[in-house]
């Protein structure tokens, strides 16, 4: 058995369509239910779980935006999204406000991939205090269960497209294809699943296969 299918991502955090549809349904409608409670007497902006949707990938957007201005590695960004799409099935944008979330999850994916950032400098950049980070560190660790390795499909890609280089020539208009024009470019699709429900559906290995599939069409292979 692979560490993959003994890893808390595949025990904790995978899902069918039907079962994250209903966890993101149950988060909204309890806090909704929590919002109307304190405030009976006026309609207060509640949001639908399509718009709490639409806010949390906007966030991820950002997460990798300020991920590529710190210069932090690509894995780091990576691990950073996948911590903000486990928080907000568990908690709601109309509870924790995302932008902090998103800076705290950045923060913590730096420590989980060992690219550790002083908290005086980052929250020097991104302009927010260190009590602001802290104070939501053990939120966001509670409601990721403490899992907090990410199996990302970048490692599966690495692999197949190595196991291809050594084994099988592969050639476009006579041109042999280069081990990092393929990884470049099949990375990039792989980078945009990571905006998507895919990592709740499927193993990491099946995410990088089909997105190096997809690149071979590209290259008309």
């Amino acid at each position: 058995m692979s560490l993959y299918n003994k890893s808390t991502q595949f025990k904790n955090w995978v899902f069918t369509n039907e079962q994250l549809k209903q966890s993101r349904e149950e988060c909204n409608n309890e806090t909704k239910k929590k919002i109307l409670e304190k405030t009976p007497t006026h309609e207060p902006n509640i949001l639908s779980t399509e718009e709490e949707l639409q806010l949390i990938h906007y966030y991820e957007s950002k997460a990798l935006e300020f991920s590529n201005a710190l210069n932090l590695p690509e894995k780091v960004s990576a691990t950073a999204i996948i911590y903000i799409k486990r928080f907000y099935l568990k908690n709601s944008v109309m509870a924790y406000n995302p932008k902090l979330i998103m800076f705290t999850c950045l923060f913590l994916a730096c420590k989980t991939e060992d690219n550790h950032l002083d908290i005086d400098y980052y929250t020097g950049v991104i302009k927010t205090s260190a009590a602001d980070i802290i104070s939501l560190e053990v939120v966001i660790l509670e409601s990721l269960k403490f899992n907090l390795i990410i199996y990302h499909p970048f490692r599966s890609l690495y692999a197949f497209i190595l196991d291809i280089s050594d084994n099988t020539n592969l050639y476009n208009n006579s041109q042999p294809i280069k081990f990092d024009t393929l990884w470049d470019t099949s990375k990039k699709l792989i980078q945009k699943t990571l905006f998507s429900d895919l990592s709740f559906y499927y193993h990491p290995a099946i995410i990088a296969l089909a997105c190096l599939s997809l690149n071979f069409e590209n290259f008309n292979l």
